[in-house]
């Protein structure tokens, strides 16, 4: 008998449609949520290393330029007849140069493939064109 009546309780297109726009809306917005709170989490921890990396920076310096000239006159004392002083220091000057420069390269190399917050910034741009320009 007629104990079961059918409904048409399906959505409409339009009521799908704003809800995916609700959705891309949310998503926007917790994606730019993220990646404020991952800046300043990158800033906070930046500026808390400050400090120490100045002055482990500075000693650093100090210990190499006495090195640097340790290494100069040392080197002036193995070969005192071959090398004149200024020889000798500027022996030394090219080596810490080309270590220098080399480190300077991977360093940069290592920063460049950092970016966690490069990520959530193209995560955030994607989302961006996508919701603009729905293909």
């Amino acid at each position: 008998m007629a104990d079961r009546i059918q409904t048409n309780s399906e959505p409409s297109v339009t009521s799908l449609l704003s809800g995916i726009v609700t959705d891309a809306q949310e998503l926007i917005k917790q994606q730019l949520l993220l990646f404020k709170h991952e800046l300043k989490d990158d800033v906070n921890r930046t500026k808390e290393a400050l400090p120490t990396l100045g002055a482990g920076a500075a000693i650093t310096m100090t210990a190499l330029i006495l090195l640097g000239l340790t290494l100069a006159n040392l080197l002036n004392w193995l070969a005192p007849e071959h090398l004149p002083l200024w020889g000798c220091y500027a022996i030394v000057t090219v080596v810490f140069g080309v270590v220098g420069c080399a480190l300077l390269y991977f360093a940069s190399k290592t920063l460049k493939s950092l970016g966690m917050s490069r990520q959530a910034a193209e995560a955030t741009k994607e989302n961006l064109e996508w919701t603009t320009k729905p293909k």
